[in-house]
């Protein structure tokens, strides 16, 4: 009777055991879909940002924002971001010097 006791109790050990490892290994699989799926909204979003800039309707004008990049000995950097409405600069403009500070 005794034998039994011990061969039930590692069964039932060994069960407890087999469900912690499927649980985990689940938990695992979620995780990663989840971060595989945060990853990939990033990288689409990301990949759309500069759409904005350097925008010419029908007309041949420039419209919105626009970046001028130029070329230094240490290689392109911004130079500044303009705002356009009808070909026109308006409103706000940033310059910036080779090293990034405006």
């Amino acid at each position: 009777m005794a034998g039994n006791n011990n061969c039930l109790k590692s069964r039932i050990c060994c069960n407890i055991e087999i469900i912690t490892i499927n649980y985990i290994v689940l938990e695992m699989k979620t995780t990663i879909m989840f971060f595989s799926f945060v990853l990939s909204i990033c990288a689409v979003t990301s990949a759309q940002v500069d759409t904005i800039y350097n925008q010419v309707d029908s007309n041949g004008n420039k419209q919105g924002f626009w970046k001028i990049n130029m070329l230094s000995n240490e290689g392109s950097f911004l130079y500044a971001i303009d705002c356009y409405k009808n070909g026109e600069r308006i409103g706000w403009c940033g310059y910036y010097y080779p090293k990034g500070n405006k």
